[in-house]
């Protein structure tokens, strides 16, 4: 009968440490998916910036433009509200263009690690969840062993 409680309890030992380690195993590769995230956050905040600086740079030809503007309405005023018209106008279109690019980016980006890390998680929930069952089936092999 010391014998019987010994292997069933080498078989409770190996399954809690076969258990241990695979959440172990789970917890490293949640860790990787969380910096995979962290670095596409990180990766998204570079483009913002980057769409930013363009639209401040939209904004400085705005500003030069209505400038210009003023400095040749008292010579043709009606000429140079169109140009003024046309250079905002242009602006105005690229800084949409930047936006809606900075957006589709951080969409896509967001979607694929978030993609990524759902799938990468239910397989490690899986390969979890089938561990303990054969856990519990080996317990259970070993009871019936009597």
């Amino acid at each position: 009968m010391e014998s019987y409680q010994l292997v069933v309890s080498l078989f409770l030992f190996l399954g809690l440490m076969g258990v241990i380690a695979l959440l172990d195993r789970r917890r490293r590769t949640e860790l990787a998916h969380f910096s995979q995230i962290q670095q596409s956050m990180a990766d998204c905040l570079q483009a913002l910036q980057a769409h930013a600086t363009q639209a401040a740079n939209a904004a400085s030809v705005i500003s030069s433009a209505i400038e210009a503007s003023t400095k040749i309405v008292s010579e043709d005023s009606g000429r140079a509200v169109k140009d003024a018209a046309h250079r905002m106008e242009a602006a105005v279109l690229q800084l949409q263009k930047s936006q809606e690019a900075a957006s589709q980016s951080l969409a896509t980006t967001l979607a694929n690690a978030t993609k990524t890390a759902s799938k990468d998680s239910l397989d490690e929930a899986q390969k979890t969840t089938k561990a303990v069952r054969d856990l519990q089936a080996s317990l259970e092999a070993s009871v019936n062993f009597k």
